[in-house]
């Protein structure tokens, strides 16, 4: 019987904007589903039920152009692990960036990681703007993409998809700019200590 096993991977799990992706797909998917929330101290248990499934799919944001680091420990503990039988792997992945395309280097991390230990990779969903789009009116196009996704999935036709809000990358920057300097002022920030800081991650 298909089993479809949604992980989501993100650290915020599941308070986190990759969960609302998994509801949406959850509630358009005609196979049953199953979501958890990826804990470093349930490998064990992920791993068996990842053998159980017929496919996974993992939900997650780009953290620094890459994967983050629940799902990569994931695939380390997968890596050392005897399994039975691989299900085939599905990725729904969201960044913070206007453009889908800027998934692209954790998409193709995920593809290796099926292609060097013997997993069937399917398709993809690629979201732009993904920290903001399910709060705003271009909700509905996620919703259609995934969609699209959960029939691809479930019809073994696999995909490669991309959505994002459509709107300039200006009008995208403005926005933005507004929501951090609204949410520092929550945590009682100003746009110059967040500065601050971001520069000293980046070693300015």
């Amino acid at each position: 019987m298909e089993q479809i096993l949604l992980i989501d991977a993100s650290p915020r799990a599941p308070h986190s904007n990759s969960h609302g992706y998994a509801a949406i797909f959850m509630e358009t998917s005609r196979a049953a589903c199953t979501y958890i929330a990826l804990r470093k101290n349930d490998l064990t248990q992920t791993v068996q039920k990842i053998e159980r499934s017929s496919d996974i799919i993992f939900v997650c944001p780009l953290y620094v152009d890459s994967l983050p680091l629940p799902l990569l420990e994931l695939f380390q503990k997968i890596e050392h692990s005897v399994m039975t039988q691989k299900p085939r792997i599905h990725v729904i992945l969201n960044c913070g960036f206007l453009e889908p395309w800027q998934n692209d280097t954790a998409l193709a991390s995920v593809r290796l990681f099926c292609r060097q230990n013997g997993f069937r990779f399917g398709s993809c969903l690629k979201i732009g703007g993904g920290e903001a789009i399910l709060r705003t009116p271009f909700r509905f196009l996620v919703r259609h993409k995934i969609r699209q996704f959960s029939q691809a999935v479930r019809c073994e036709n696999f995909v490669e998809l991309s959505v994002t809000m459509p709107v300039s990358k200006r009008m995208f920057l403005r926005a933005s700019t507004r929501y951090w300097i609204r949410y520092g002022k929550k945590h009682r920030l100003t746009r110059e200590q967040m500065t601050t800081s971001a520069n000293r991650v980046e070693g300015k």
